[in-house]
């Protein structure tokens, strides 16, 4: 439904912040590491999760996108809320959470309060399966990633640009922008 949001910071919470988009002002949940980084007046981008429940509506912001999916991942797993799962991108990075998981260390998932040995290795137990998943998702999407930057750069090479300017600002570009976002991002720089 909601996928990012950017917009201006208007206010700070404990553990939400509320961004107007300009229409709109959306209120979300944060990582304590993410909140700490926000300042008012400050134009952020966030990667959204919106949580539906019986009693409320929840609107989740995430700086990466990995966090996002790892949270998405983590509350997929019986007895990790969105609350605990916010607790455990506060604590680790996606990164930290695999290899964590890949080691069948537990000691990650234990050093934060709510999460005991048992749940730890559930937790751990569960996640190498959905890391699997995840893993394929993520390598299918970089494929296609590299895949739209060879479209781009064939693109411009038969407009005549010189392939080491083209690839000087492929570099810069943004992954998560379509092929012809792209290519017009390209041809904006190189003028």
């Amino acid at each position: 439904m909601y996928a990012k949001i950017t917009g201006t910071t208007i206010k700070i919470l404990d553990a939400a912040v509320i961004v107007d988009t300009g229409a709109v002002a959306y209120e979300l949940q944060l990582t304590d590491k993410d909140l700490t980084n926000v300042e008012l007046d400050q134009t952020i981008s966030l990667w959204t999760f919106l949580d539906v429940n019986e009693t409320a509506l929840r609107l989740f912001g995430f700086a990466n996108f990995d966090e996002r999916e790892m949270f998405k991942l983590l509350i997929s797993i019986s007895g990790i809320g969105p609350k605990l799962a916010l607790k455990i991108l506060s604590h680790a990075n996606p990164d930290e959470i695999q290899n964590a998981v890949g080691e069948t260390n537990p000691a990650l998932f234990k050093s934060i309060s709510g999460i005991g040995s048992k749940n730890a290795q559930r937790i751990i137990l569960e996640l190498q399966t959905k890391l699997g998943q995840y893993a394929d998702n993520v390598l299918k999407q970089s494929q296609t990633k590299s895949k739209d930057l060879e479209t781009v750069y064939a693109a411009l090479k038969n407009l005549g640009y010189d392939r080491d300017e083209v690839r000087n600002v492929l570099g810069q570009l943004d992954p998560d922008h379509t092929v012809e976002e792209k290519i017009k991002a390209v041809l904006k720089r190189l003028g």
